[in-house]
This record gives C-alpha cells, sequence and structure tokens, in this order.
C-alpha cells in the first residue's frame, strides 16, 4: 500500500501498467494503476493530463508554453498539441478557484 500527500506529488509519468511518481523530496516511486484511474482520481485534486502519459499537479507548474510544462523544479513536459487550450483552460480554472496567477507563453 502506498500513501503521499498530493502535495508532495509533482507529476505522475505513464509507462503501461506502471506509473511513476516523481516526488517533491526527489524520490519516484513505480506503482501498477492504470493512468486513467489515476486522472480519475485526481483530476479535481488539481491534477491536469497534459499529454497521453503525464499527469501534473499544478502546483508545481512554472509556466505553460506551446510545446512544454515547466515545473518549479526545471523538469519539462511535453505538452499535447490537441490539447494545449484545454490544459491552458483547465489551470487557469484550477489557479482561479485557488487565488494563484502563472505565466504562460505564446511562442
Amino acid at each position: 500500500v502506498y500513501s503521499f500527500k498530493i502535495s508532495e506529488i509533482i507529476y505522475i509519468e505513464g509507462n503501461r501498467n506502471y506509473q511513476e511518481f516523481h516526488l517533491k523530496d526527489g524520490r519516484k516511486e513505480s506503482i501498477r494503476i492504470s493512468l486513467n484511474e489515476l486522472e480519475n482520481n485526481l483530476m479535481n485534486k488539481g491534477f491536469i493530463r497534459v499529454q497521453k502519459g503525464y499527469l501534473v499537479n499544478y502546483l508545481f507548474i512554472r509556466s505553460i508554453t506551446n510545446t512544454h510544462v515547466i515545473l518549479l523544479n526545471g523538469n519539462t513536459i511535453p505538452v499535447s498539441k490537441k490539447r494545449h487550450d484545454e490544459i491552458i483552460d483547465q489551470y487557469l480554472s484550477i489557479s482561479r478557484d485557488n487565488n494563484l496567477m502563472m505565466k504562460i507563453e505564446n511562442n
């Protein structure tokens, strides 16, 4: 049994049946569960599906470009071109609900 605080998870990277949790303290934990199941459980907790294989915790997003999400730790995650506008809308909606602001680059 794994237990993580939502605020400890930076992002989740999908790899078939195993998902790799990238945590705030630098640890990575692989768990056997589908990314779709995780998305259903986390979508109302501030996680955004930015690409087929990634769920990102909005708390750790520094900026969003046309091609990547840039995280506070400097890591970059590819953004789906088809879902780019939806990703921006999701982020802005979550940010409004939580009185947060961020930078969106339109390259």
